[in-house]
């Protein structure tokens, strides 16, 4: 029958090889924290942004409110459905960064400018929500900070140079479509008066006559009318512009953190310590099925000689 073993016979090989286990734990810890400490600091800041709400200005139902079609196809859908995330963390703003900060020089080991660009694209992090979160680690506290500013003032740049705001591209349209319009009401004025003043040279009767004026004076009155609501729509495009003046509202601008982020030689040297102590109890245990394997088995009954 074999020998029931319990919790104590356990733990009898841990306190009998507790010097081997401890020896295990204190070189795990060291081993640890000496890489901890060798490793390079590196530096976390964040900042935290508000989209664009993406609105629009009622343009199109006012358009479909008016007598006269209008073409509203370059009036795109503005902010929504921009992935902020991929403008973020794209090439085109990550080198217009280390263009504008000359990052080369804090770089001198990354030789290649696409190199350089990849390693800054990897040192930022977004997390997109309600508000948008952008993380930028670096080497040094001031150095995250930098660049992290530099994303801001690239993302300006970004959206001046590619025009993403609706209501500036809103305002636009109106004042292209104003200027159509008053062209259309001064045609139509020109004609009503001049043909007002005919009397049998275009028309064969009065009633002819009489159909022609009333068009052309419909014709007046829906231009008026579509300059009138042009007029007011692009005062409100105006104000919607002036509210969006900035692409990103910066609610937290970034600040020098106090501490590195990594290494956490704290967190590592522990983990070094746990690992110590399953490899130390692994090894007793080891140890003392080997030793307990090498024993002569012992004789299961004596021998007497009378």
């Amino acid at each position: 029958m074999e020998e029931e073993i319990n919790i104590l016979d356990y733990l009898k090989v841990i306190w009998k090889w507790k010097t081997l286990i401890i020896i295990i734990i204190v070189l795990f810890g060291l081993f640890s924290w000496w890489k901890a400490i060798g490793e390079p600091k590196m530096y976390k800041t964040d900042a935290t942004l508000l989209p664009p709400s993406g609105g629009s200005s009622g343009l199109g139902a006012l358009v479909s409110s008016l007598p006269i079609p209008i073409d509203v196809s370059g009036i795109g859908g503005g902010s929504k459905g921009v992935n902020y995330k991929d403008i973020f963390q794209s090439r085109i703003v990550a080198e217009r960064v280390v263009d504008q900060l000359k990052l080369a020089k804090y770089f001198p080991d990354i030789e290649d400018k696409m190199d350089l660009v990849s390693t800054i694209q990897a040192s930022i992090k977004v997390n997109e929500g309600s508000v948008i979160k952008v993380e930028v680690e670096a080497k040094t506290a001031d150095l995250a900070v930098w660049i992290a500013e530099g994303y801001l003032k690239a993302l300006e740049w970004y959206n001046q140079t590619n025009n993403i705001q609706t209501a500036h591209r809103t305002r636009v349209f109106i004042e292209g479509q104003m200027a159509d319009a008053e062209s259309r009401l001064r045609g139509a004025e020109g004609r009503l008066r001049f043909y007002g003043e005919q009397k049998d040279t275009y028309f064969d009767s009065d009633i002819a006559r009489t159909i022609a004026l009333e068009r052309y004076k419909r014709e007046i009155e829906a231009y008026a009318q579509l300059y009138t609501m042009l007029m007011g729509e692009r005062e409100k495009a105006k104000i919607d512009e002036t509210k969006e003046g900035q692409f990103f509202q910066v609610l937290d601008m970034p600040i020098a953190p106090k501490s590195p982020y990594k290494p956490n030689v704290k967190l590592q040297t522990m983990i070094g310590l746990a690992v110590g102590l399953f490899v130390g109890i692994f090894l007793a245990f080891f140890i003392e099925y080997i030793l307990a394997n090498m024993q002569p088995a012992k004789p299961n009954s004596k021998i007497s000689i009378r």
